[in-house]
């Protein structure tokens, strides 16, 4: 089956579950192989611009999302690591059902300024995304490669646990300028790669 998610602001975008949240909402779609069957689909978002950027499906069949949104009553589940919107424009990190009916589990993770998500990917480590962020406070955890905001607008990498309950790890990548990375992946030992674009000499 085919998985695609992205943003709308159609409220009549075809959905066999949830319903239309306002302005611009993130859709998540799953398609027969041949494309000639819409087998579940739903709506994730609040009352402001929700867009995911990425999408992955776990060992279970369960499917993360992620991306940004400016929506504080974006959905999020009890327990997760965030719960409330830090300010302008958060990362999100959303788990569903592999039917789409259920979201299981849903955080926030940003600082005050704009942060937004491209890529995630899932290890035996935990889940991990990428993006980019203006947010100076934007979490890092001490000890890991960079915890201070370099300028502009940095590159960050975070790894959650696979319920999203926790942050694990968390750093800042970039020089003086804007940094952006927009995909990540790992390799056999567990570790990270990620590729983007700097104007940060």
């Amino acid at each position: 089956n085919i998985l695609i998610t992205g943003g709308t602001n159609s409220s009549d975008y075809p959905t066999t579950s949830g319903s239309y949240n306002g302005s611009y909402d993130v859709f998540v779609s799953r398609l027969n192989s041949e494309l000639t069957s819409l087998l579940s689909s739903t709506f994730v978002g609040g009352s402001n611009i929700d867009e995911a950027k990425a999408i992955t499906i776990d060992s279970s069949g369960n499917i993360l999302i992620t991306g940004g949104t400016n929506s504080s009553d974006y959905p999020t589940t009890s327990g997760s690591y965030d719960t409330s919107h830090n300010g302008s424009y958060d990362v999100f990190v959303s788990k569903l059902s592999s039917d789409l009916t259920s979201l299981l589990s849903s955080t926030f993770v940003g600082g005050s300024n704009l942060d937004v998500a491209s890529a995630i990917i899932i290890t035996s480590d935990g889940i991990y995304i990428t993006g980019g962020t203006y947010s100076l406070d934007y979490p890092t955890i001490s000890g890991y490669y960079d915890i201070s905001h370099n300028g502009s607008y940095d590159v960050f990498i975070s790894r959650f646990s696979s319920d999203l309950t926790s942050l694990l790890s968390s750093t800042f990548v970039g020089g003086s300028n804007d940094d952006f990375a927009n995909t990540i992946t790992a390799d056999s030992s567990g570790n990270i790669y990620i590729a983007g674009f700097t104007v940060s000499s």
